[in-house]
């Protein structure tokens, strides 16, 4: 992530913590902390969030838009939530959390990754 520091880095990726009741949208604290974070780092920031609740993704783009990735393999994902690819290295540790943000979002259909 080019421009940004360790601690901002790691702001953005505790994200992937967070959950979502299924029957919201998004919660009021998810939003500010999305809206502070977004102006801390002078970036937009999207998430998505799968049927469960779970952030399957964090996209980060720059002051004045954000590129939202092909989410082809998304709906069809009948796992628990959708993996980054695995040539990614931001799939995460053992524990499943993720050892760096992943910064391009899900593949498109038939891609392996970038």
């Amino acid at each position: 992530m080019t421009g940004l520091g360790a601690g901002e880095i790691k702001k953005i990726g505790q994200l992937y913590r967070r959950k979502v009741p299924p029957e919201r949208v998004v919660t009021h604290e998810l939003a500010r902390v999305l809206t502070s974070l977004s102006r801390e780092i002078n970036r937009q920031i999207g998430i998505l969030i799968s049927r469960r609740g779970e952030i399957a993704y964090v996209i980060v783009g720059s002051h004045k838009e954000i590129m939202i990735p092909s989410l082809d393999g998304f709906r069809s994902s009948s796992g628990p939530g959708l993996a980054p690819p695995r040539s990614c290295l931001c799939r995460g540790d053992a524990g499943g959390r993720p050892s760096r943000v992943c910064p391009h979002g899900p593949p498109a259909s038939g891609e392996s990754g970038r």
